[in-house]
């Protein structure tokens, strides 16, 4: 027995030895070149204290510092934590961030960032102190401030604290869906979508958007869609507008809200309607400084079915 097994064993140990004298070596090399590559492939990078940005033409579009970074070179996605980050525009930072965690979407050349918190240069002194409030009140809601001239001057710039953030690196846009309420001024509006630019100059916001400018009584608007431009101090009103004061309704096709006028200038078919009675014009105007209505153009009354009966 023990004469087989040893003769069993130096014919195992012959063909060992016959493969290694004869077999390729240089296909075996491919082979565990090609298996070393894979693993590469698939292997995660992990990095401590990074800063990523980019630069084109000599000119920064953004940058994020963060304490630790991992890439996974299979999905193209480098995940970002503790992180602090700039927006640039035109080659000057608009706005900067705080955010615990970011994903950077390589392929797709987008950054998606986590409870983030952001502020201009204007609201970045004592930025550290007011990140407690903030993140109790973005508990609910994601919330939007924008500073205005009208009726009182802000003395801070621009800042959020969001449940979520999409940045689009190609196009320079911020997005945030699932809820949130702006204030810019006498007007605050609530949505379930913004979207900007990076200096947040001009936001839109669609989803149910519904606005209440506080003067005296409430004035509650709804629309399709809320524009708001930063430097002209105008927000833009569209599709299925409702004004709603008291007794007084109006409805028209579009709007606008000029802030520092503080008039609502309906247009589009406008209708007014207070108690029984209801009007058309060409242009429809509440002014909240006079605490009046001015109906313009060709004025028509009109009656409905019960009061003509």
């Amino acid at each position: 027995m023990r004469r087989i097994i040893l003769i069993v064993f130096i014919i195992v140990l012959g063909l060992i030895f016959a493969w290694a004298l004869y077999f390729p070596k240089k296909d075996a090399t491919k082979f565990i070149s090609k298996t070393l590559e894979e693993q590469r492939s698939r292997a995660d990078l992990y990095f401590k204290g990074v800063t990523v940005s980019e630069i084109v033409a000599g000119v920064k579009y953004w940058e994020i510092k963060a304490s630790t970074s991992v890439i996974n070179k299979t999905t193209g996605l480098n995940t970002l934590k503790g992180t602090k980050g700039t927006f640039f525009k035109e080659g000057n930072p608009v706005l900067k961030f705080i955010a615990p965690k970011a994903v950077w979407d390589i392929q797709k050349k987008e950054i998606y960032l986590t409870e983030p918190i952001g502020y201009d240069i204007k609201s970045e002194k004592g930025i550290e102190e007011k990140i407690k409030t903030w993140r109790q009140v973005s508990n609910v809601f994601s919330v939007f401030h924008l500073p205005a001239k009208y009726p009182i001057p802000s003395k801070l710039g621009y800042w959020f604290a969001s449940k979520n953030l999409e940045w689009g690196l190609a196009d320079q846009k911020i997005i945030c869906k699932e809820g949130l309420t702006l204030t810019k001024g006498d007007i605050s509006i609530v949505a379930e979508k913004l979207e900007a630019d990076v200096a947040l100059e001009k936001v839109i916001l669609t989803g149910k958007p519904q606005a209440v400018i506080e003067q005296g009584e409430k004035i509650i608007i709804t629309a399709e869609r809320f524009e708001i431009d930063g430097k002209a101090e105008l927000v833009e009103i569209s599709e299925q507008v409702k004004v709603t004061r008291g007794d007084i309704k109006t409805w028209s096709n579009e709007a606008k809200y000029l802030m520092k006028d503080r008039k609502i200038v309906l247009t589009g078919n406008p209708i007014f309607q207070r108690r029984g009675s209801k009007l058309s014009g060409e242009k429809v105007i509440i002014s909240l400084k006079e605490q009046k209505v001015i109906i313009e153009g060709k004025t028509k009354v009109i009656v409905g079915e019960e009061e003509f009966k």
